[in-house]
This record gives structure tokens, C-alpha cells and sequence, in this order.
């Protein structure tokens, strides 16, 4: 019976070890003038996680299981998309990452006065 339950037990803990959920923690800045971007949102594509970045541009997202994909968006910048895989883990189960987004100019036609 002892067998059977340290059997289990270890088959417990490598499930837990390979559905590992990671932090990821990030700074935006604006590709144009390198300076920080907030009220960015970021959130895991088909997934009901997300934040927005603060006004230094920083944000964290926790207990995001691996593969995925990030969709990064905001009203004055250009979308964009990262994904990320367990071999983006750095430490401690953390990914970090520094993304920039281009701004978004919409052409407008002429205007007579």
C-alpha cells in the first residue's frame, strides 16, 4: 500500500512541475521617443487574463501556464502580439520582458476652410 501511495505521490508532483504557472513582468515604452507607456493593455489571447501598465509602464501578469500569447494594445500605438514558451523562463518562474510599440497615424484627407 506504501508503494502505491508514494507511486502516486510522485506522479502528483510531476504533473504539478510540468503545468508550471509563470509571472511575467514587462516595461512599455513608446518606440518614438523611448519614453513609458501607460494604460497599455495586456492580456493573454483566449484567456481571461490581463492588467494594464502603469505610468512608468510597468506591468505584471500572474499564474499564466505556458506556451501562450500575448496580445499587447493601445488606442495611440500600433497592436502587437508576443509569444512566449517555457523556454522564456529566466528565474523563479518569472519572464521578463521590454517591448516598445510604434504609434499609429491615421492620414487624414484635406480639409478646405
Amino acid at each position: 500500500m506504501k508503494k502505491v501511495i508514494v507511486l502516486l505521490v510522485s506522479l502528483l508532483c510531476c504533473c504539478i512541475a510540468f503545468s508550471q504557472n509563470v509571472t511575467i513582468k514587462g516595461n512599455i515604452i513608446a518606440s518614438s521617443d523611448g519614453l513609458p507607456v501607460n494604460d497599455v493593455n495586456i492580456s493573454v489571447k483566449g484567456k481571461t487574463i490581463g492588467t494594464s501598465s502603469d505610468e512608468k509602464g510597468n506591468f505584471v501578469l500572474k499564474n499564466v501556464s505556458l506556451p501562450c500569447d500575448l496580445k499587447i494594445s493601445h488606442i495611440a500605438y500600433l497592436s502587437k502580439e508576443v509569444s512566449l514558451t517555457k523556454k522564456d523562463i529566466a528565474k523563479r518562474n518569472t519572464i521578463e520582458l521590454n517591448i516598445s510599440l510604434a504609434d499609429k497615424t491615421t492620414p487624414i484627407s484635406e480639409i478646405v476652410i
